[in-house]
This record gives structure tokens, sequence and C-alpha cells, in this order.
């Protein structure tokens, strides 16, 4: 019994520790914020990273890396 529990208490850290994995989205993530800064949409900055910079991207995981990883605020 005191074995499954030290397994499952390993299982628990290695799941609960943060993956470090980086986004294609992370190399323009500056210029991408200062997009939005300017008002430009999310469809308009999907649009113009595929165009300018090749990397095709949805809109939802544009707005979540905004919103939720980089915690970008805007001043609306």
């Amino acid at each position: 019994m005191n074995l499954i529990h030290q397994e499952l208490k390993a299982d628990l850290i290695r799941f609960s520790k943060k993956k470090n994995r980086s986004s294609k989205l992370d190399s323009f993530k500056y210029e991408i914020l200062i997009l939005r800064q300017y008002g430009l949409s999310y469809q308009k900055i999907s649009n113009w990273l595929l165009s300018e910079k090749s990397v095709k991207t949805s809109i939802s995981n544009l707005a979540y890396m905004i919103n939720h990883v980089w915690e970008y605020k805007s001043n609306d």
C-alpha cells in the first residue's frame, strides 16, 4: 500500500510540473503584442503572421497566447 502511495505521489509531482515547450508564436511575441496594442484584431494578426512570417495559427491559439501565456493586459 505504501508503494502505491509513493508511486501516486511521484506521478502527481511529475504531471503538475509546467511543461516548458515553446510556441511557434514566441519568436514573434513583441511584434504581435505591438499589433494588438494598435488595435488589430486577432484575425488581422493571424493573417499578417501567415502573409509576412509564413506562420499559420488559429485565432483561438493567438488569443490564448496573448491573454493567458503572455498575460497581455489591454488598455480597453
